[in-house]
């Protein structure tokens, strides 16, 4: 039997919370309200055991629904951790939130990124997580903080 591998809101990171809202945003519905239930089962479980549809496609209805019933998690708002400091991937990393600290070019970015949020969330929050020691976009690449914070930042972090 498969499992999650995602299991509460602190295993998800922030790719896996997209890749998660994509699922579900691209189910298609079809006014049956029980098929679309357990379409959007279906996406979200491809998403949290990371596997294809078709792995879930030949699962038993024992099996399928003890899988749901551990996304039982996903009804429940996701803890905030608020912290100043983060860890991702061996670097380390400043977390500011005082949008009257930022300078003008993290202020534009942040009004240039923000009505695309859903689409844009880990350059948005590139705009508050630094390299420690480090000023806005000096001395990194923005690529890499954007990839440490997709793949490494729990998305309780970073609410």
């Amino acid at each position: 039997m498969i499992e999650l591998k995602y299991k509460c809101w602190e295993d998800i990171t922030v790719n896996v919370f997209e890749k998660l809202n994509d699922a579900i945003n691209n189910v298609e519905y079809s006014g049956n309200k029980e098929l679309d239930t357990l379409n959007q089962q279906v996406a979200i479980l491809t998403v949290l055991c990371d596997v294809d549809e078709d792995v879930i496609a030949e699962l038993n209805t024992v099996e399928f629904s003890e899988l749901v019933r551990q996304t039982d998690f996903l009804n429940e708002t996701p803890k905030k951790n608020l912290v100043d400091k983060v860890t991702l991937n061996g670097n380390k990393y400043e977390i500011f939130l005082s949008i009257r600290e930022m300078t003008m070019s993290q202020y534009i970015d942040f009004q240039t990124y923000f009505p695309h949020k859903d689409k844009k969330f880990k350059e948005i929050l590139s705009i508050f997580i630094l390299p420690k020691g480090k000023r806005y976009c000096e001395g990194y690449k923005i690529e890499d903080v954007i990839n440490d914070i997709g793949e490494y930042l729990p998305i309780t972090d970073a609410n």
